[in-house]
Formats: C-alpha cells, sequence, structure tokens
C-alpha cells in the first residue's frame, strides 16, 4: 500500500494513517467522544498514535528547528 492510499483517521486527535477506505482506526476513534473535536488526547490504544501525540503535547516536536 502506498502513501497516496492512506490518510489520516477522521478523529481530529488521532494521529494513525489508516486505508482511504475506512473512516477511523478504532471503534473509539469512530464513537461520539472520538469524534468530539474538543477532546486533544486520542484514546485508540494504538501505541504509535500515543508516542506521537505525547511527544507533541510535550513541545518535542519542532525543537529542531530551534538549534
Amino acid at each position: 500500500m502506498t502513501s497516496s492510499d492512506r490518510a489520516r483517521c477522521e478523529n481530529l486527535g488521532c494521529l494513525c494513517e489508516i486505508p482511504i477506505a475506512d473512516k477511523a482506526c478504532s471503534e473509539y476513534c469512530n464513537s461520539p467522544d472520538g469524534l468530539d473535536p474538543h477532546n486533544v488526547r486520542c484514546l485508540c490504544g494504538h501505541k504509535d498514535c500515543a508516542e506521537q501525540t505525547e511527544r507533541q503535547l510535550h513541545g518535542e516536536v519542532g525543537k529542531e528547528s530551534l538549534a
């Protein structure tokens, strides 16, 4: 599968990439809680998503441009 066959999950707080045909990466992301735009933390349960979210929330993303 190429990157053009994938898109981000519809949950705005989720960082998972999924096949374009799918709307969400998990039942949580497809639920009303997962689709609530006020939730900044994703609880989809995918390890990569949780790690990327933590890096972003704690300011680690973008630090490389400060050097």
